[in-house]
């Protein structure tokens, strides 16, 4: 029988996480170069930054939650909860229901916006 101590459980889980934050940041910052150019890396950096650091508190908590978190906010200022213009983004980030709908609903809000 094979037996892993709670040490090498703590590093398993640690290099999981260290691999999933190395995805995501490949994923937003490739996202990112195509569809905002124009956006420095060092911004693009600072966003991803941010909203894992907001994630928990706005209840993302699987990888799946926290990638498409990541995704829309890498698209928004680091500052975006400070300005009135993205207001409604912060609505919907603090609103009610869980979090997968939450995202659905910014989802929803972000391709009207873009639709002519």
């Amino acid at each position: 029988m094979l037996r892993i101590s709670d040490r090498q459980k703590d590093q398993i889980q640690a290099a999981r996480a260290a691999a999933f934050d190395a995805r995501l940041r490949s994923m937003v910052v490739a996202a990112m170069a195509e569809a905002a150019p124009d956006v420095p890396a060092a911004d693009v950096a600072a966003r991803i930054d941010a909203a894992l650091a907001r994630a928990p508190a706005h209840g993302m908590e699987t990888e799946r939650q926290i990638t498409r978190y990541t995704h829309i906010l890498a698209a928004f200022p680091a500052d975006h909860a400070n300005r009135e213009e993205f207001a409604w983004l912060s609505l919907l980030l603090e609103g009610p229901g869980g979090a997968d709908a939450r995202l659905d609903q910014i989802t929803a809000a972000l391709t009207a916006k873009a639709a002519p």
